[in-house]
Formats: structure tokens, C-alpha cells, sequence
């Protein structure tokens, strides 16, 4: 299983030669999220923004993804203030 730092080291290891663009349905499963949850993030809380949209289509890239883990709290865990 992979934790939010193993997929954040990965995805700022990954490089920028050719920047790979994630649709929603790749997002969830780097994510193990539901789609319904990684919509929720970005239509309804806003927390994950997409850089393009081809058409209605959001498309991220590896920045758009580390950003939003890094924002995000660790589930159970009350906010700081």
C-alpha cells in the first residue's frame, strides 16, 4: 500500500520532460480515491484544482496532484490552528 509520501516522492520524481496530463479516473486510482470523491474535491470543496480541461474534461498534472496531498489533512486527525 502506498502512502501519500511514497506518491508524493514519486510524483515530484517523476520529471517534467514530457508533462503527463491525469484525467479524473487516473487521479482516483493513483489515489485510491472513489471518482465520486475526487469530483467532490473538485467541483464542490475545490481543493484539487486542474491546470487544463480539454473541453469539459478536467486534466491534471503531477504539480496539480502533489499540491492537493499536501494540502490535504490527515484523515481522523483534528485541524491545527
Amino acid at each position: 500500500m502506498m502512502t501519500t509520501r511514497k506518491i508524493l516522492t514519486a510524483l515530484e520524481s517523476a520529471g517534467n520532460a514530457e508533462e503527463k496530463l491525469f484525467t479524473i479516473a487516473e487521479v482516483q486510482a493513483l489515489l485510491k480515491m472513489k471518482p465520486a470523491a475526487v469530483k467532490k474535491h473538485i467541483y464542490q470543496i475545490g481543493d484539487l484544482v486542474p491546470s487544463k480541461r480539454y473541453g469539459r474534461t478536467p486534466l491534471f498534472t503531477r504539480q496539480d496532484i502533489a499540491t492537493f496531498l499536501r494540502q490535504r489533512r490527515a484523515v481522523g486527525r483534528p485541524k491545527t490552528s
